[in-house]
């Protein structure tokens, strides 16, 4: 099993509006060549409605080159909560077809990696490495912690894929040194590792907008 299990314990990424720009996908993903593998991730939070739905949706966006990401709840929602749909929309990303999903069915699928925002303990025979982001639910709150929650995990799920698709990147290059074969090199899963912790910066957040707008929070 790929190992990209890591401690997140802070889960603050100081990055430049520069930075920033260079993951959006015209930038990063227009360019790059189809790779042999993707990470499989699944975002948990409790009820699959918000927190988990928006990392899903910020993997989707910016990380498809690298990462096949899916989400789930411990107590899945009826529907995804309408907050997390317009806060997303509000910066160019659309989850409006999407649906809260039970934690424990998703567990027959192979993933190389959990990211946990329910808080607790997840249930169930966890094959996979998890790692926990300490995010904090907006559900019945005014706009605003809506904006501060979309804006920390899109900043959280940045980081992670940035540090997966180097890592592939790393990964496929050395074995395009080693393989015999160019067809051997091609088939070859990288051993991954999640991103190193992110440091935390007293620099105000600039907030990605998916239509190449920098807003600050």
């Amino acid at each position: 099993m790929r190992n990209l299990a890591h401690d997140f314990h802070d889960p603050y990424i100081p990055l430049s509006p520069d930075a920033l720009l260079a993951f959006s996908p015209e930038a990063r993903v227009s360019d790059a060549q189809p790779g042999p593998f993707k990470a499989r991730v699944l975002f948990v939070c409790l009820g699959n409605a918000v927190r988990s739905q928006m990392a899903e949706g910020f993997a989707r966006v910016y990380g498809r080159d690298v990462v096949v990401p899916a989400s789930a709840g411990l107590t899945p929602a009826v529907s995804t909560d309408p907050a997390a749909i317009r806060m997303m929309a509000d910066i160019g990303i659309n989850i409006s077809e999407s649906f809260p999903k039970l934690f424990g069915p998703m567990l027959k699928m192979d993933f190389d990696l959990i990211v946990n925002m329910s808080g607790r303990t997840l249930p169930g025979t966890i094959t996979a490495p998890v790692i926990d982001w300490p995010v904090v639910d907006p559900v019945g709150g005014p706009d605003e912690e809506y904006r501060k929650t979309r804006d920390l995990i899109q900043r959280l799920t940045l980081h992670l894929v940035d540090g997966v698709r180097g890592q592939i990147e790393a990964a496929a290059l050395q074995s395009a040194k080693t393989a015999p074969e160019p067809a051997q090199a091609a088939a070859a899963a990288p051993t991954i590792t999640a991103p190193p912790t992110p440091e935390s910066g007293s620099t105000p957040w600039p907030v990605l907008d998916h239509r190449r707008r920098i807003k600050r929070a």
